[in-house]
């Protein structure tokens, strides 16, 4: 220990009063959600509440890859499994998280959250949603200057995010295309936006997306 930087040991520290703070607030949560009256009447939210915290936890600890990576895990488990959200509202809600400040997995969480249990339920996924990462990232803080395979680790984890990243695509694109086949128009114009914003991107590397977004929008409104 005498060799560990002090500023690992503060960063440490900090993490772990962080985390206490969230399991905090999350136990008074489930306390004030108990200890209301006519607990049978609330006995179905509060297992939807639980359900929620639940599949956002495994979904933190699988987020891999940022919101591209994730997008995958979250289709499988809130679209298909769960039938929290429908297909059309998860890919509305990957398309506005491109364009709105904050990760893809927190806007998703927030809205599946409130659909199904209202602000509560919002907070409550959000909360299970970074508890897995702070407690995965705190862990690696405190053992990275003893452990030295977690670089070899890392590096073999790059296929697998390709992988996730590949298969978010695929997703986007059936849905997408199962929507607009029926008009070759709107697919032909969908399809030329795309093919321009990318020469734009290959020419132009320092692009902010932003701007490449609103010329699309424009674009498409007057084609």
């Amino acid at each position: 220990m005498d060799n560990v930087p002090t500023g690992n040991i503060c960063t440490i520290q900090v993490s772990y009063r962080y985390i206490i703070h969230i399991i905090n607030i999350f136990t008074n949560m489930l306390c004030n959600i108990y200890s209301k009256e006519n607990i049978s009447s609330k006995k179905g939210i509060n297992l939807i509440l639980i359900n929620l915290f639940i599949t956002f936890f495994q979904i933190g600890i699988l987020n891999f890859g940022g919101g591209n990576g994730i997008a995958t895990i979250i289709n499988k488990e809130i679209v298909a499994n769960k039938e929290w959200i429908t297909k059309e509202e998860f890919i509305n809600i990957i398309t506005i998280s491109r364009i709105t400040p904050g990760p893809i997995a927190i806007n998703v969480a927030t809205y599946v959250g409130t659909k199904v249990a209202g602000i509560t339920g919002a907070i409550i996924a959000t909360i299970a949603l970074i508890t897995a990462p702070i407690l995965i990232i705190t862990l690696i803080i405190s053992v990275l200057h003893k452990i030295n395979f977690l670089n070899y680790y890392f590096k073999h984890l790059k296929p697998v995010i390709i992988a996730l990243w590949i298969m978010t695509i695929v997703i986007l694109l059936k849905s997408t295309s199962l929507k607009i086949s029926y008009n070759t128009t709107e697919l032909l114009k969908s399809i030329a936006i795309a093919g321009l914003n990318l020469i734009i991107l290959l020419l132009y590397r320092n692009t902010i997306p932003a701007i490449l977004i609103i010329s699309s929008g424009i674009i498409y409104t007057f084609m």
